[in-house]
């Protein structure tokens, strides 16, 4: 909910996506929940039912693309050092902009 009212009401000239996941995120974090990574790759599938929610109402689409991110996120070793972890996501091509160009 913290997300969602921080990205539809827009408090901030720049940076309100950012800061909903960051608000989001710190309300996880508070319950000893997973964080949640929205991967590059991932962005239009996080935008879409956000947008669905924000002019139709429907949580459905966001509350399932949410969980599964953060079940994905939650499947990382975050005890490896920093470079290390980072090479997870890159295997999963969760940097890229999209996979059309890639076989999966």
């Amino acid at each position: 909910m913290t997300m969602f009212v921080v990205t539809e009401f827009h408090p901030f000239i720049d940076g309100n996506s950012r800061t909903a996941r960051f608000a989001m995120n710190c309300m996880l974090s508070a319950q000893a929940l997973s964080r949640i990574i929205i991967p590059t790759v991932y962005r239009e599938d996080y935008l879409l039912p956000l947008k669905a929610l924000s002019h139709n109402n429907v949580t459905e689409p966001m509350i399932s693309s949410l969980s599964r991110m953060q079940r994905w996120s939650a499947a990382f070793d975050y005890s490896l050092p920093r470079l290390q972890l980072r090479e997870s996501p890159a295997r999963c091509n969760a940097f890229q902009k999209d996979l059309r160009r890639y076989k999966i």
